[in-house]
């Protein structure tokens, strides 16, 4: 029982250098193929799809609008950030992802 506990503790330890509550783009960089990492990315795009719902929901304007047959993958997901982090200017290497992705979402998938 406690070599059960050790590893998991252990995992614990790993993941949590990719779990945090914050990613910088540096981070982003160094991590994105990581599967811990890519569990986190897809959570964070599951949120925003359904913020987006709840926003159309309460008749707000959505976030991004994307086609609504888009089966949107985690790794859809990066493609779309990195296509955006490629071509965006004024982005820092600190700048959080959980922002970019939302401006890389809308530069995507615009709303008309």
């Amino acid at each position: 029982m406690k070599k059960l506990m050790a590893i998991a503790a252990l995992s614990l330890l790993s993941f949590s250098q990719t779990a945090q509550a914050e990613v910088s783009i540096s981070d982003y960089e160094k991590y994105k193929g990581d599967e811990g990492f890519k569990m986190y990315l897809g959570g964070y795009l599951e949120g925003l799809k359904w913020a987006n719902l709840m926003m159309k929901r309460n008749e707000l304007p959505s976030l991004y609008c994307p086609p609504p047959e888009l089966g949107l993958t985690v790794d859809n997901g990066i493609q779309i950030l990195d296509d955006f982090i490629g071509k965006s200017k004024n982005l820092e290497e600190n700048d959080h992802i959980e922002v970019v992705m939302i401006f890389a979402m809308q530069d995507a998938f615009p709303c008309k």
